[in-house]
C-alpha cells in the first residue's frame, strides 16, 4: 500500500481519455499511480503488460504495470503503478483527443452512433454482406478478412 497526497493528484489534462481515472505523480518520483474507476483497470494494465513481456516486443516498447493499493486521506483505491514513460515536457495524447481535435467530435460517440457497416468502413475492414430473408428477418454479415 502506498499513501498518496491529494495535492499530488494530476489535473484533468492527465486523466484517461474518458476523463475519469485519477492519477498521481508524487513530487521527486518517477512513478505514476492510477486509481481504478470502474474496478479493474489496474488489473487489466498489469495483465496486459505482463503478457507483453512474453512477446517479441522490446520492454522499451510498452509500459510495465504492477497492481497497488492507493491510500488517499482515509480512502483506499485499487489501482496500479508504473514508471514515468513521458520525457520532460511531453504529454500523453489519446486517440480520443486526437480525433476530437481533427474532427471536432468524439471518436467514442462517432463509433457508437454509426451502423456496423459504417464502422467496418471507418476501420477499413473489408466485408462481404450477405443479406437474406429468414422468418426472423435478420441481417447477417461475414467478415472476409483483415488485411
Amino acid at each position: 500500500m502506498i499513501e498518496l497526497n491529494i495535492n499530488d493528484m494530476k489535473d484533468t489534462e492527465r486523466h484517461s481519455s474518458k476523463g475519469n481515472q485519477l492519477k498521481w505523480n508524487p513530487a521527486n518520483t518517477e512513478t505514476w499511480y492510477k486509481a481504478d474507476y470502474i474496478g479493474y483497470e489496474g488489473l487489466t494494465e498489469y495483465m496486459v503488460s505482463h503478457l507483453l513481456m512474453h512477446s517479441t516486443l522490446s520492454t522499451k516498447d510498452f509500459v510495465l504495470y504492477d497492481t497497488e493499493i492507493l491510500r488517499v486521506g482515509k480512502k483506499d483505491y485499487l489501482g496500479c503503478k508504473s514508471s514515468n514513460f513521458l520525457p520532460d515536457g511531453w504529454q500523453l495524447l489519446t486517440l480520443e483527443r486526437l480525433f476530437h481535435t481533427l474532427h471536432g467530435k468524439s471518436l467514442y460517440q462517432s463509433i457508437f452512433q454509426n451502423s456496423f457497416l459504417s464502422i467496418c468502413h471507418i476501420l477499413g475492414i473489408p466485408i462481404r454482406q450477405y443479406l437474406y430473408k429468414r422468418h426472423t428477418d435478420k441481417l447477417d454479415f461475414s467478415i472476409s478478412s483483415f488485411y
